[in-house]
């Protein structure tokens, strides 16, 4: 939003607006397929006896979220660890150990 010219935001939010549901559009479609080849797989029993369930695929979907939510967890550590550690101080706060005369409040 911010490199839009005067007058362009609307045609950026548009964009914005499009390419995000492009991509939930695409998700789904492959979530989908890929629990039905999954399920389907597992109801021949071709993935072993203990994997004969139609639920199979959404076990597999789940998993592949999980996995995917946790991988951008740690890409996202070090980008928030770096904006919280510039603007902490380095000494300890003074609440709780601090009487209530110590502590600076605001009006």
């Amino acid at each position: 939003m911010a490199i839009a010219q005067a007058g362009e935001t609307g045609i950026a939010l548009g964009a914005w607006g499009a390419v995000q549901a492009s991509a939930a559009g695409l998700a789904i479609a492959t979530g989908g397929i890929l629990k039905d080849v999954v399920s389907d797989l597992a109801v021949r029993g071709s993935l072993g006896e203990a994997l004969a369930e139609a639920a199979t695929g959404y076990s597999v979907v789940y998993h592949i979220e999980i996995a995917l939510l946790f991988a951008t967890l740690v890409a996202i550590g070090p980008l928030v660890r770096s904006a919280n550690v510039s603007s902490r101080s380095t000494s300890l706060p003074a609440w709780p150990n601090a009487k209530a005369e110590q502590l600076e409040i605001m009006p």
